[in-house]
């Protein structure tokens, strides 16, 4: 639920550059406007299960541990060269 609440900002801020990121990766602009689908719908199942551990003791750690593996996930698609490789990262 965390990073889903965290990568919906991100997910939105795409959207201007859809036409860029579809030429760069040489796809339709209807293909590169799936990320944000696909970014969306790993966003429920992170949050379906994570929504247990936010009600625990250590709600800071989970937090931390989010905002890592956004980070990460988001250096990942800035640097990955291949379309479907974003799509499944």
């Amino acid at each position: 639920m965390l990073i889903a609440t965290f990568s919906i900002p991100h997910i939105s801020s795409m959207s201007p550059f859809l036409t860029e990121m579809a030429n760069d990766f040489d796809v339709s602009e209807g293909l590169a406007g799936q990320l944000g689908s696909v970014s969306f719908a790993g966003a429920f199942v992170i949050a379906v299960v994570l929504t247990p551990f936010v009600d625990g003791p250590s709600l800071r750690r989970l937090m931390a541990i989010a905002l890592i593996v956004v980070g990460i996930g988001t250096f990942l698609t800035a640097v990955i060269p291949s379309f479907w490789v974003v799509m499944a990262v």
